[in-house]
């Protein structure tokens, strides 16, 4: 099993209030929607530009955020896949992502596909 976190815990700026730390996750999520909708189109997803969003999102809250994992963790009662597996299963998303995106013509479609992305890798 791997090493337990809370968002509460591991935050940077010690908030431990949950409901401000949403708060401050959720205004990152809006500065990586800006980040993305300023990227030049058409654009190639990379594991670079997924981290990049990642610490874009994330950075101003967890030292982690938008790096590659390197130890096992267990959140709350979730335990994600091995820190070992993330690199190879990256790859895999980013390229199926490229294909699904090869004959996108917007942003907006462009956006879609990275949520979509997300939420199923």
């Amino acid at each position: 099993m791997g090493e337990h976190t809370t968002a509460a815990d591991d935050d940077l700026l010690g908030i431990g209030d949950n409901a401000h730390l949403n708060e401050l996750e959720a205004k990152g999520v809006l500065r990586a929607e800006e980040y993305m909708i300023d990227l030049d189109f058409p654009v190639e997803i990379t594991t670079s530009l997924i981290l990049d969003i990642h610490r874009t999102a994330f950075g101003g809250a967890y030292e982690w955020a938008g790096k590659w994992r390197n130890k096992d963790l267990q959140v709350g009662a979730y335990i994600p896949l091995s820190f070992f597996d993330v690199p190879r299963l990256m790859s895999e998303i980013v390229y199926h992502l490229n294909y699904r995106l090869r004959d996108l013509s917007s942003t907006d479609a462009l956006v879609r596909e990275l949520v979509l992305g997300h939420t199923t890798g």
